[in-house]
């Protein structure tokens, strides 16, 4: 029996890591960095508890306090770096799990449109990290797209692969990453997107695969990979 309960998006904490990994490796101050991604790991976990208050599991009251803490942490972490980047990470932190709760009493919590929208500010959030570590405006804004974009896309292309009546978000999918890829070479030239290949090949063979016959476990592990690819990419290029 689960004595914590946690959020059943495994996707979220997946992608916080890797712009977790990114913007602490990329940030002339990765205290910083890795304070604002604690922030938001912490606040993305404590869904969990908060989500099932009514019916809480036997360690939920003590997760609760460790997060707290680990989010006092954060923040402190943060603030040794800009202090604006520190300010906006805690107001977001405050702001995930009060918009969770509110989008699952609106039943928004498993739709598209949400998830989309959370998995966007997710990866984007390698940007703020890394910009609250002292990284240049610029670098940081181009991580913050290259990373919000892979992550955006994954909410279409894996819901296209489990349900066939979604087979056409591939689109979507790709004029995301299409659009992310724009704003990039605007900013910063050619080179960056190279971070955006493994998720555009990937989004080019998914017009193959069949819905509804792919292993959930395969598509996880997949997922893994092109954002370990995308984070080492962004590393090297941004």
């Amino acid at each position: 029996m689960k004595r914590i309960t946690l959020p059943r998006e495994h996707g979220g904490p997946l992608t916080l890591l890797g712009a977790t990994a990114a913007s602490a490796l990329l940030a002339p101050s990765p205290a910083a960095a890795l304070g604002v991604e604690l922030m938001l790991l912490v606040a993305f976990l404590a869904r969990g508890p908060l989500e099932r208050k009514a019916t809480a599991r036997p360690w939920d009251h003590a997760a609760l306090a460790v997060m707290a803490v680990l989010g006092v942490l954060g923040l402190y972490l943060a603030s040794r770096g800009r202090i604006a980047g520190a300010a906006l990470a805690a107001a977001g932190a405050l702001a995930l799990p009060g918009g969770a709760l509110l989008a699952r009493r609106r039943h928004w919590l498993h739709g598209a449109g949400f998830e989309l929208v959370a998995m966007l500010g997710l990866g984007a959030s390698a940007g703020l990290a890394a910009w609250c570590g002292d990284l240049a405006e610029p670098r940081a804004l181009v991580l913050g797209i290259l990373l919000g974009a892979h992550a955006a896309a994954s909410v279409p292309l894996v819901r296209a692969q489990v349900r066939r009546r979604e087979r056409p978000q591939v689109l979507l999918a790709g004029f995301l990453v299409a659009a992310g890829a724009v704003g990039v070479f605007c900013i910063s030239g050619v080179l960056a997107l190279v971070v955006l290949l493994p998720r555009s090949l990937d989004i080019a063979l998914a017009t193959g695969r069949v819905a509804g016959r792919v292993d959930p476990r395969s598509v996880g592990l997949r997922e893994s990979a092109l954002l370990t690819a995308a984070a080492v990419l962004a590393v090297v290029t941004v």
